[in-house]
């Protein structure tokens, strides 16, 4: 009885280092799965960062960009507005133009002893 009962003992033993040998593979493979999960997460966070910075210099970005737009659109209206205005003082001085020579053309047209009797006249008005 007494080597039945070491023979169990010794199997007993060598079954529970068996499991014990099989539970420790289990536990390291565990841990070794969850330190590849712990660095893949504090990669994927790096990564986050980096793109959430990068995503905010983007907009910073795109804000003074449309800071850009909005004033060179200013700065284009105020430029139509002096084109307008400009065009504007074309067409009075074309006009103005136009008037003058008309008035050149008639005094032209007008007899030189006329206008010498005239000048004759503003000449004596002016003496007195």
């Amino acid at each position: 009885m007494k080597i039945i009962a070491v023979v169990l003992a010794v199997v007993l033993v060598t079954f529970c280092f068996g499991v014990a040998i099989h539970f420790n593979q289990n536990v390291l493979q565990t841990r070794r799965i969850l330190e590849n999960e712990r660095y893949t997460r504090l990669t994927a966070e790096e990564g986050l960062e980096k793109a959430s910075s990068q995503i905010r210099n983007l907009e910073n970005e795109l804000a003074r960009a449309q800071a850009k737009v909005k004033s060179t659109e200013k700065l284009l209206e105020q430029t139509k507005s002096l084109n307008a205005q400009l065009q504007d003082r074309v067409e009075a001085a074309a006009t103005l133009e136009k008037s003058l020579q008309q008035r050149i053309q008639k005094l032209e047209q007008v007899p030189l002893n006329q206008s010498n009797s005239k000048s004759g006249l503003e000449t004596d008005a002016g003496a007195t």
